[in-house]
C-alpha cells in the first residue's frame, strides 16, 4: 500500500516539475531572456531529483523489499537487501529534505515582489501631529472621521 502512495506521489512531483519547467520556458519566451537563473536552476534540480526517485530509486527500494521478504531468500540475502534498503531508505529520506528545501526556497522567489515593482512608501502626516512632537489626538480624528462616514453611509 505505501509503495503505491508513494509511486503517485513521485508521479505528482513529476508532473509538478513538468508544469513549473513550462511556466518558467513561458515566462522566458515572454521576456525574450532567460528569467531567474537560480530559480531555474532550483526547480530543474527537484525535477531531476523526482526523476531519478521514479525510475531509479523506488524501483530498486521494491525489488529490495521482494527479496527481504520472500520466502525463497536465504537469511544472508535477507540481511544483505535490508542493509541495503536501509541505506537507500536513508538517501531518499534526505533527498526528500532537499526537496523540501528546494520548495520553500521556490516558493519564497516566486512570491517576493520584484524590485522593478518595490515602491519607496510615502509618509502621510497624521492631523494633528508636529514633527517633533508626537501626535496627540490623531486616534481621536480618525475615530471622529470613521464614525462620521458611518453616519453618512447610513442604514
Amino acid at each position: 500500500m505505501a509503495e503505491l502512495v508513494i509511486a503517485r506521489l513521485i508521479v505528482l512531483q513529476q508532473v509538478c516539475g513538468l508544469v513549473a519547467l513550462g511556466l518558467f520556458l513561458a515566462e522566458s519566451i515572454r521576456a525574450g531572456r532567460l528569467v531567474r537563473r537560480l530559480a531555474l536552476g532550483v526547480v530543474s534540480a527537484l525535477f531531476l531529483s523526482s526523476l531519478l526517485a521514479g525510475f531509479w530509486l523506488a524501483p530498486k527500494m521494491h525489488s529490495l523489499q521482494q527479496v527481504r521478504y520472500s520466502a525463497r531468500s536465504t537469511p544472508e540475502q535477507q540481511a544483505t537487501a535490508a542493509r541495503s534498503f536501509n541505506l537507500l531508505h536513508g538517501l531518499s529520506q534526505t533527498v526528500n529534505l532537499f526537496v523540501l528545501a528546494g520548495l520553500l526556497f521556490h516558493l519564497a522567489q516566486v512570491t517576493r515582489t520584484p524590485e522593478h515593482a518595490r515602491k519607496p512608501l510615502e509618509r502621510v502626516p497624521l492631523a494633528g501631529t508636529h514633527r517633533r512632537h508626537r501626535p496627540t489626538h490623531a486616534v481621536a480624528v480618525v475615530e471622529r472621521d470613521s464614525q462620521r462616514d458611518l453616519a453618512e453611509s447610513g442604514p
